[in-house]
């Protein structure tokens, strides 16, 4: 989780900003236009997204 933390998501630089962690679980917000374009290149190696819907409304699937 730190990896992802800031590895990752500090890539957005002062646009992310870390509001709560918990034992298994960091919550970010993030400003961006397309926050799901943004990560569209990394689902498969960085994300689960297992729990979405074939036709979940980001599109985020069909772009894989």
């Amino acid at each position: 989780m730190n990896d992802f933390h800031y590895n990752y998501i500090k890539k957005y630089g002062s646009k992310a900003k870390l509001l709560m962690t918990d034992t298994d679980s960091l919550m970010h917000e993030i400003k961006t236009e397309d926050f799901f374009k943004d990560i569209s290149g990394d689902v498969r190696d960085k994300l689960d997204t297992s729990n979405f819907l074939q036709n979940h409304p980001s599109g985020i699937l069909n772009r894989l």
